[in-house]
């Protein structure tokens, strides 16, 4: 195949903090951030899609966010504030059949929040409550029917949603901690999804944005010694989601994909990670997530059916080697099999896939060299979409600390 898929960004990202004032009741901070993407896709042979295409796009996006706390005297509460500001730009630009340049696809996203906390017991059990209210402003195009024709414009398209929040923390004892937490969300398509045009994945611009109730409730369990254990940590976390217009991924050719809202779906499971180091040496680590994700849509033929591309069983284990001048890691990453359609009827078999690094601190000038091996088995194994991941891989990073 003759395709080909670049892509470059430059991330600038910018935060003041001001000293607290008021004695120490009051703190403030603000962040600036300006992101520059290049996708840059060939395939003048017609290989991935049944077309040709030469596209060298650009995705600009900058905002800021300012975020205000206070603690109230003599009050066992703090008070938060907070805005985001945030706009988006889309400029296309295809060099196939013809060189076409725009026009830009614009979003502004505004997000204010206010929450509060409430200490009782000596700080033993927080509780904590919220409201997010978030709108934005779509200026896009539709896709000209025949391709001599300019894009449609849609003109200026507004949406809003308010989303409250509520949790606990509880600290019963020293070692351990109690927490949970319910709210509703809302999530807007990314570009990606709504403009992708990457090779593999194509977009769609007719997406409606995510929205549902989060329900969790977990146990925390850390210290600071536990015989020869190091910083024992575990942490058990269950969950129970609601989801409407959940956005998917979907095989629409043997080489692409393509972005849908399926109505609703239900999403349940038990998520476990733990961490300790053995007698300072060893540094064991890992992961477990159990995720029971069922189409709850209207359509008969799917409703009770698993996810696509959300596979049940995935966990990640590590143990870490650690000396004075470096670390050697190892990392085996268990990914059970999925389906690719609503219909459960394609399936990607379960794969294991096993990492190496070794790490070397260097003495001068806080320089390090870290060597990695992935997938070392060179296992042909397929991603959550079906697509092949690599085979065996080398990587090297040099790096400085100051």
């Amino acid at each position: 195949t003759r395709a080909r898929l670049e892509r470059k960004r430059h991330i600038t990202y910018l935060k003041v903090a001001s000293k607290p004032v008021l004695s120490n009741r009051f703190h403030a901070h603000a962040t600036a951030f300006y992101i520059w993407t290049a996708e840059r896709f060939s395939d003048p042979g017609g290989d991935i899609n049944l077309s040709r295409q030469e596209t060298d796009n650009r995705i600009l996006a900058h905002g800021g966010t300012v975020r205000m706390k206070c603690f109230p005297p003599k009050l066992p509460i703090s008070l938060e504030l907070f805005y985001e500001g945030k706009k988006e730009r889309f400029h296309p630009v295809s060099h196939l059949p013809q060189t076409l340049i725009g026009p830009d696809r614009i979003r502004r996203a505004n997000t204010v929040s206010a929450s509060g906390n409430l200490s009782l017991l000596d700080d033993r059990l927080i509780l904590t409550a919220g409201s997010r209210y978030k709108w934005h402003v779509n200026e896009f195009y539709d896709e000209p029917f025949f391709p001599w024709l300019p894009p449609t414009p849609r003109g200026e398209v507004t949406r809003e949603e308010r989303t409250p929040n509520f949790g606990f923390r509880a600290h019963p004892a020293p070692f351990l901690t109690i927490k949970g937490n319910w709210g509703r969300y809302y999530r807007l398509p990314t570009f990606l999804e709504l403009f992708g045009n990457l090779g593999s994945v194509t977009g769609d611009l007719d997406l409606e944005p995510e929205k549902g109730l989060n329900r969790d409730i977990g146990v925390i369990v850390s210290a600071k010694r536990l015989w020869f254990v190091h910083r024992p940590f575990l942490e058990v976390v269950c969950l129970d989601n609601d989801v409407e217009n959940l956005v998917l991924f979907f095989q629409n050719s043997q080489y692409t994909v393509k972005p849908k809202n399926i109505g609703s779906a239900d999403i349940r499971g038990v998520e476990v990670s733990f961490a300790g180091t053995l007698f300072r040496t060893i540094a064991l680590s890992g992961n477990y997530t159990f995720l029971d994700g069922k189409d709850t849509s209207d359509v008969p033929y799917y409703n009770g059916n698993r996810l696509a591309g959300r596979p049940v069983h995935e966990g990640a284990f590590q143990v870490e080697l650690l000396g004075k001048r470096g670390s050697i890691a190892y990392e085996v990453h268990h990914i059970g099999s999925n389906f690719l359609d609503r219909s459960n009827r394609k399936e990607v078999p379960s794969r294991n896939i096993h990492n190496l690094s070794i790490t070397y601190r260097f003495l001068a000038y806080g320089l390090f060299l870290t060597v990695e091996g992935q997938n070392l088995g060179d296992n042909r194994i397929n991603d959550v979409s079906g697509f092949p991941l690599p085979g065996r891989s080398l990587y090297a990073t040099v790096g400085l600390r100051l």
